[in-house]
């Protein structure tokens, strides 16, 4: 008996290093990865509004919008999470800001409808994004009939 508990000891203790040293690999391989080049961080200049005169608006969760076709017929996707930033340095405009920060459904219809309306080589890319950031801008500011919406920020996305 002595034995066979022995061994059943030894055998724990064998699995739970292999299985601490797996953790270790798998966490240092994490954090060593470089970056993925599909995804891309774009930032945009505030437009001369100091920052402490802004709110940011983020939507809850990334959106997967399908784009047009390609010329050749490959359908595909974007996954996308878009910020907003609101003008707040006039202090007669915060009913309209706190309206604009909880119309997350407005956001996102605008969002869906200028990203749909675009093939992936017109989305992939800095240049195109700086235009597709202000096509949203625009739209966003026709959709609340206000230009207090300053910036769009474009972070995490991701083509399908």
């Amino acid at each position: 008996m002595n034995k066979k508990f022995m061994f059943v000891i030894i055998f724990l203790l064998v699995v739970l290093l292999a299985t601490v040293i797996g953790v270790a690999i798998m966490a240092y391989n994490m954090i060593m990865s470089p970056p993925d080049p599909a995804s891309a961080v774009v930032m945009v200049d505030p437009g001369g509004v100091d920052f402490m005169d802004s709110r940011i608006v983020n939507l809850s969760s990334p959106m997967t919008i399908n784009l047009l076709p390609s010329p050749d017929g490959t359908p595909h996707a974007v996954n996308i999470n878009v910020s907003i930033e609101l003008d707040t340095s006039d202090s007669d405009d915060a009913e309209l800001i706190d309206r604009i920060a909880v119309s997350e459904a407005i956001i996102r219809d605008a969002v869906i409808f200028v990203v749909s309306n675009k093939r992936i080589d017109q989305v992939a890319g800095s240049a195109n994004q700086d235009i597709l950031r202000e096509e949203i801008m625009q739209r966003l500011q026709s959709e609340f009939r206000t230009n207090i919406i300053h910036n769009v920020r474009i972070w995490d996305i991701y083509f399908m």
